[in-house]
């Protein structure tokens, strides 16, 4: 976390910024506003990231820089919370017309169908197959915990 400065006796040493709609912590320097992620991976690298900034825990508040990483937004995505509008409690995998369907997002394409089975548990065995061919982390589609 990045502190505050001595220019003002009132601030000096309180955590800088505040969080923003998103659940990121934003702060000014100099007049612009960053996200403090993407602020602490330009300082340690002397450029702004090439894609997009994954905090590889899942937690926005954790911007160590070892729990940040540059990753496509494919690659992002591989390490995503579960869908708040998922019913079924896994990712890509949905109940349809009394059947069990799988897919899942792989490179160049909007997703690949991974079959349709008689049980959820089937559903879900070809979905996490595919989950570790395809390099998903293995926190991909866990529930994001509640705010206190």
């Amino acid at each position: 976390m990045l502190f505050r400065s001595n220019w003002n006796a009132q601030h000096a040493g309180k955590e800088a910024g505040g969080l923003d709609g998103g659940g990121y912590v934003r702060v000014s320097v100099v007049g612009a506003r960053y996200r403090m992620h993407r602020l602490i991976w330009k300082i340690e690298h002397g450029r702004d990231p090439y894609y997009s900034i994954d905090h590889i825990d899942g937690d926005k508040l954790n911007n160590h820089y070892s729990n940040l990483r540059d990753v496509s937004p494919l690659e992002n995505s591989k390490n995503a919370f579960l869908s708040k509008n998922n019913k079924s409690g896994v990712s890509g995998v949905a109940f349809k017309k009394g059947r069990w369907h799988a897919q899942i997002g792989e490179t160049g394409s909007k997703g690949s169908y991974l079959g349709c089975f008689k049980t959820k548990e089937e559903a879900v065995q070809a979905r996490r197959a595919a989950e570790q061919r395809l390099g998903y982390s293995a926190r991909h589609g866990r529930q994001k915990r509640e705010e206190t």
